[in-house]
């Protein structure tokens, strides 16, 4: 009796999954193949310790990429020239609103005045000078205020 009690208590909490929304203006090559540009779900998951990035298009995934978590002491990416800005990514662990909690203001203000983003998990893609390199780089904030960067290296589509 005491042994489901016990097993309840020692589950490791799941990693949340962070999603969002993004339009790519270019076309990306990995070695795990082509992303077209357009517009896709972009998906972070982590499990022991390593990222994925997925790219969903209606109910199929499109490309994954894995993640290299960033150290203290390892450089950034030479890519450092947005291609697009940041994306809010919505954590799994962060109920999504019913329609109706949506629809309607509590204060009067405009919609976008009373949105309250918790930004967990942050999106930004970047290319190099020269043009080939590009990378996605993820952030999610931990405890205390502290980031986590995991950058997902790409290069850029020759159209």
């Amino acid at each position: 009796m005491l042994l489901p009690a016990l097993a309840q208590q020692t589950s490791v909490a799941k990693p949340p999954v962070f999603r969002g929304p993004i339009r790519l203006p270019s076309s990306f090559e990995t070695p795990a193949g082509r992303l077209e540009k357009g517009a896709y779900v972009m998906e972070v998951s982590r499990a022991d310790g390593s990222y994925v990035l997925s790219f969903l298009h209606g109910d199929s995934k499109k490309l994954t990429l894995a993640g290299h978590v960033r150290g203290l002491h390892d450089a950034a990416p030479n890519a450092r020239i947005p291609i697009v800005g940041a994306h809010f990514l919505r954590s799994s662990d962060d109920p999504l609103p019913t329609g109706q909690e949506r629809q309607f203001s509590k204060t009067g203000a405009a919609q976008y005045e009373e949105e309250k983003r918790d930004w967990k998990g942050v999106m930004r893609v970047y290319r190099s000078a020269e043009g080939r390199d590009a990378c996605f780089v993820f952030q999610e904030r931990g405890q205390r205020g502290s980031w986590t960067t995991v950058d997902f290296k790409v290069a850029l589509a020759e159209d």
